[in-house]
């Protein structure tokens, strides 16, 4: 595949879709379909372009991409707690480092974008998981107490002992919750970053256009 342009990177959201089909291990039935160039795309759209990205690649260029996510995580994790002054978009660059010269091109501006959305993607994904074992646990505690009452009605007067079961579900109930609520804070972090990249893409596109009037 050959490199991606810079004047490509201006519509960066037509970009997702264009790398997509080109790195497709198979022709897909059903493309996704194009963003709208014409106005700043949200980082929802990107992250569901990205979807489709993802499922075009071969699978060794697929881990590369998701390694190179879980690199850019790590990295803004690591700079949070040590005050870092390197941006996000540089963190992303330097992730997405090891993808040059692969299935997605060698453009590193557009590679950190890739690896800026698939993180997103994946924040989302963890966020998703979180919430359907929170879900489990809570029918789970809900048939205990269930359990429960239909015991002590089919044992009118003896005193039912409180299943330890139970306990050990609000525990894990509780740590779930805190979970949740940690993981929602870092898929809305990684959206928000995404959707300021954009903004700043499209704005530089804005003033290019206006500098060639």
């Amino acid at each position: 595949m050959g490199t991606v342009s810079r004047s490509a990177l201006a519509s960066t959201f037509v970009l997702l879709a264009s790398l997509g089909t080109a790195a497709a291990s198979e022709p897909s039935s059903a493309p996704a379909p194009a963003l709208d160039a014409r106005a700043t795309p949200t980082p929802e759209a990107v992250v569901s372009q990205q979807g489709a990205l993802v499922a075009r690649l071969r699978p060794e260029a697929r881990k590369q991409l998701e390694a190179a996510a879980r690199d850019y995580r790590a990295r803004l994790e690591r700079a949070a707690n040590t005050r870092a002054t390197k941006s996000p978009q540089e963190h992303a660059r330097d992730a997405a480092a090891s993808l040059r010269g692969g299935a997605l091109g060698t453009d590193i501006e557009a590679l950190a974008l890739i690896v800026m959305a698939q993180a997103a993607s994946d924040a989302e994904a963890d966020l998703r998981a979180v919430l359907v074992e929170l879900k489990e646990t809570q029918r789970t505690k809900e048939d205990l107490r269930r359990f429960l009452e239909y015991r002590k009605q089919r044992r009118a007067g003896v005193k039912a002992p409180l299943p330890t079961g139970l306990d050990s579900l609000s525990e894990l109930g509780e740590m779930q919750s805190l979970r949740l609520q940690m993981t929602m804070d870092r898929a809305s972090k990684m959206m928000s970053t995404l959707a300021n990249v954009l903004k700043r893409i499209a704005d530089t596109q804005s003033a290019i256009a206006q500098n060639l009037k």
